[in-house]
């Protein structure tokens, strides 16, 4: 690993002078500050070189550093940079996808295309393990262009039946009914019922929010 990649996961995003997104600011604290996240990354591309870096990872939502929302236009300012030095984006929605932010996957709140997306967990309704990579055309063709490619890639143990009859079925039924469109509005009905009993500390999102609350009597009871 590289001085310049060293220091800047030493520093992390506590001493990132654009956002400090481990602060828990408020709603909307970081929205003038998404070009300058952007061009710290690129900073760091050039720094580091873009031929020696093959992709960036992230999740829409983080979730298990906080469930913390990004503002509006960080991701979509990413994405450019990435796009601009030839980096792939992969996009992590084990957490996130199939349906829990009201659309089928997180990164369609921001218009995003990433190369790669990941899922799990939820594509299986929690049945039986089970992982799925989707891949963009280019990177599917830049892979297995031809039959002398075709077996370039693979696993021990993939391709597991079971898992996948399961998992066929439970896209079934979050089509059949229509239970991505039901998150939608149970988010937004959740969200409109707590608001006045709750009282927020940290910041609310679109569907995926997180309060530290302070319930009123009527609610404990």
């Amino acid at each position: 690993m590289s001085p310049a990649l060293m220091t800047a996961m030493q520093q992390g995003l506590q001493s990132c002078e654009t956002c400090g997104l481990l602060s828990h600011p408020a709603p909307g604290a970081h929205e003038g500050r998404c070009p300058r996240c952007a061009e710290e990354l690129e900073k760091l591309i050039l720094a580091e070189g873009p031929e020696t870096i093959a992709a960036m990872w992230a999740e829409p939502i983080m979730g298990a550093g906080g469930v913390i929302l990004p503002p509006a236009g960080y991701y979509p300012k990413i994405q450019a940079v990435l796009r601009k030095y030839d980096i792939l984006f992969v996009c992590d929605e084990v957490q996130t996808g199939l349906g829990r932010t009201g659309t089928f996957l997180a990164l369609e709140h921001w218009g995003l295309e990433p190369d790669l997306i990941c899922l799990a967990k939820a594509l299986s309704g929690g049945l039986v393990p089970i992982g799925a990579v989707l891949a963009s055309r280019a990177v599917m063709d830049s892979v297995f262009d031809g039959m002398e490619r075709a077996v370039r890639h693979g696993s021990t143990f993939g391709g597991n039946d079971l898992a996948a009859a399961v998992a066929l079925a439970t896209l079934r039924v979050l089509d059949r009914e229509e239970l991505v469109g039901r998150a939608e509005r149970m988010g937004a009905l959740l969200l409109e019922l707590t608001t006045p009993t709750l009282t927020p500390a940290i910041r609310t999102g679109d569907l995926l929010w997180i309060s530290t609350a302070v319930a009123n009597t009527a609610f404990k009871r």
